[in-house]
């Protein structure tokens, strides 16, 4: 049945009330039969005619074609209220509903005439809800307005199901843009209950306009519908999904970046992202940190903040037992960690593992059960544990205790620690302990005290030496050692120069005297010396050099006396 021409007018109507007297139905099936057709041959026509441009002209278009779509509808409402009438049929409403259903599936069949449409509207909710972000009142109410109108026409039509997830896709990307926008690359402060905030306050009302059932905007029940629990949970997975992809860049801020790690705690708790921000951490570790290039120290550095900042995200372990190994394994290969490790352990100013030394708890070295030395050995290929799987050792949260447990046990660490302490007890020239004190009395805390001993009685010789160079009271002091407690010294003897030899010897004469029967065995290759030198200016310039250094200037000394 084609539609009869509108006086004065050229376009085309599917169907007009005042004609409705020139078709005899019979039926409800022959109405919906003869007003398919009209449907397929002039109103689907029509309404994509209106269609016909790229997605972002159609965004003007819409709402004239679902004005038309609207129109065409309700042209036919007093037919259907009119057959009962004729047919003693109930109800005429199922009716007019079944034409909906006729016209929307003539529209709708193309795959690709429906992608019209949705772009259409994706684009058309875009200028309502993300572009117009005017405080002018006036621009406000127009906003509402077309929003109204806009889900008025879709319940109309029965169309809302088609065009739900297009409207829900401009309120999904309205959250990535603005937490992308607002958040990314900011750890100093917190967001995750601004976006909630915002969310509720903001986005939720937009939806509620479109989404709502009842011609005022609102649902009785509307904080528990499918619309309402999606865009709270997007909004809160988005947050995670950008702070994980961060979350290299929250470690190495730490702890600037506290504000950021509660946020991300908060999400995780809701989301349980963990597994994939966990696999996302360990990507970029391997490609920026465990690399050739970087520095065991710099390592050690993410290493340390890494733990640091999974105590926040994960009090129970779990998350970092797979992060642990995969450090661990990496740190093994290099020859220097034992010595970086200890380096930072006992730098009071800027090394970042001295505060561990505080943490109230004995060092027990993190490994599993079943893991021993020739295992550790043989591993060339590291595989992550599944995050499932609850952590085998003790404390994995603690820096020390995953540390040591690179290497199994703690003698490594204290042997290298006896190492540098000896170096640099025999490097002081003042005699002063303090700090080495106060740190030796931590890594008991941390290590035992039997392990520690001998550092014990290298303290304490210092403590002696300063007493006996305060009695003495010469040019030369020297740090008397118990030889079984210190490591062994190595170098290459040599004569002392007879000027040095002299020092040293009156030096060693007045111990004698003073702690006889004890006598010194000196070390010749140990120890600095202070000299004064005379440049070729006149000038008088210190240096402090080896007395190896010491002895072959004072030969020259000597050559240039002789001349």
């Amino acid at each position: 049945m084609s539609a009869p021409a509108r006086p004065g007018g050229n376009e085309q109507v599917p169907f007009l009330q005042e004609d409705f007297h020139a078709f005899p139905f019979q039926s409800q099936r022959m109405l919906v039969e003869l007003q398919t057709n009209t449907f397929r041959d002039t109103s689907a026509v029509e309404f994509w005619a209106k269609l016909s441009h790229d997605a972002t002209e159609n965004a003007t278009h819409l709402p004239h074609a679902l004005a038309y779509a609207v129109e065409t509808i309700r042209q036919l409402e007093e037919i259907t209220q009119c057959v009962p009438r004729i047919q003693q049929h109930p109800p005429s409403r199922s009716l007019l509903s079944l034409l909906k259903a006729h016209f929307r599936a003539i529209l709708f069949h193309d795959a690709r005439q429906t992608q019209v449409f949705c772009d259409a509207l994706e684009a058309l909710c875009t200028s309502i809800f993300v572009e117009c972000t005017t405080t002018d009142p006036d621009a406000a109410t127009a906003k509402q307005e077309a929003a109204v109108t806009l889900r008025r026409h879709l319940h109309y039509l029965e169309w809302m199901h088609i065009a739900k997830p297009c409207i829900l896709a401009v309120f999904l990307r309205q959250i990535d843009h603005r937490v992308a926008t607002v958040c990314r690359a900011n750890f100093v402060d917190s967001f995750f209950d601004d976006i909630e905030a915002w969310v509720d306050s903001t986005l939720l009302q937009d939806a509620h306009t479109m989404f709502a059932t009842n011609l005022h905007g609102h649902d009785s029940s509307q904080h528990n519908v499918e619309y309402v629990i999606t865009l709270k949970q997007h909004a809160v997975r988005a947050f995670g999904t950008l702070r994980g992809r961060e979350l290299f860049d929250i470690v190495r801020d730490f702890p600037d970046s506290l504000p950021a790690i509660q946020d991300l705690t908060k999400c995780l708790q809701v989301t349980h992202q963990q597994a994939e921000i966990v696999s996302t951490f360990q990507r970029a570790i391997q490609s920026r940190v465990l690399q050739p290039g970087a520095s065991t120290t710099s390592i050690l550095g993410v290493y340390t903040r890494t733990i640091k900042t999974f105590r926040h995200l994960d009090p129970r372990g779990v998350l970092v037992q797979s992060i642990r190994d995969l450090f661990s394994h990496y740190l093994r290969k290099r020859k220097d960690t034992i010595r970086c490790i200890v380096t930072s352990l006992t730098d009071q100013e800027s090394g970042e593992l001295y505060e561990e030394l505080s943490r109230d708890r004995r060092v027990e070295p993190v490994i599993d059960s079943d893991d021993d030395d020739d295992e550790i050995e043989a591993t060339d290929e590291w595989q992550p544990q599944p995050l499932d799987v609850a952590p085998t050792g003790r404390h994995v949260d603690d820096l020390l205790s995953s540390l040591v447990g690179i290497y199994g046990n703690p003698s490594a660490f204290v042997n290298e620690y006896r190492m540098m302490l000896a170096e640099r007890l025999l490097m002081s020239t003042d005699f002063n302990t303090d700090r080495d004190v106060h740190t030796l009395e931590l890594l008991k805390l941390r290590f035992g005290d039997v392990r520690l001993q001998p550092c014990d009685i290298m303290l304490k010789d210092m403590e002696e030496s300063k007493r006996v160079h305060a009695n003495l009271g010469l040019a030369v002091d020297a740090t008397v050692v118990s030889e079984h407690f210190w490591p062994p010294f190595q170098g290459d003897e040599f004569t002392l120069h007879p000027r040095l030899e002299a020092m040293v010897q009156t030096y060693k004469d007045a111990y004698a005297v003073l702690k006889n029967p004890r006598q010194l065995d000196w070390v010749s290759y140990l120890g600095v010396v202070e000299l004064e030198i005379i440049d070729l200016n006149g000038h008088t310039i210190e240096f402090t050099v080896s007395p190896m250094q010491a002895t072959v200037l004072s030969y020259f000394e000597d050559q240039g006396r002789g001349k």
